[in-house]
């Protein structure tokens, strides 16, 4: 079981530069799958999709539901400790 520690990257108005220092959460999970939808839970979030990156991290899209007009594109940076 590896930990997934989560960065906000784009927030869906901005892409959010140099917040690598201040993760949002970090995820004990047995793979990334796992991990995404745990991080998502309470956040109003539901994953879409990730990709594995050259540099051994992840980056993880999700759905961010809203009370009025059509969700928002919100992505993650994720780290792992595998």
């Amino acid at each position: 079981m590896g930990k997934y520690t989560f960065y906000l990257e784009y927030d869906g108005k901005r892409t959010v530069s140099g917040e690598r220092s201040r993760p949002e959460g970090t995820i004990p999970a047995g793979g990334i799958s796992q991990a995404a939808k745990s991080f998502a839970k309470g956040r109003g979030l539901k994953p879409s999709d990730y990709d594995r990156l050259a540099d051994s991290g992840y980056r993880v899209f999700y759905k961010a539901k809203k009370m009025f007009g059509k969700s928002k594109e919100v992505i993650y940076y994720v780290e792992s400790d595998e």
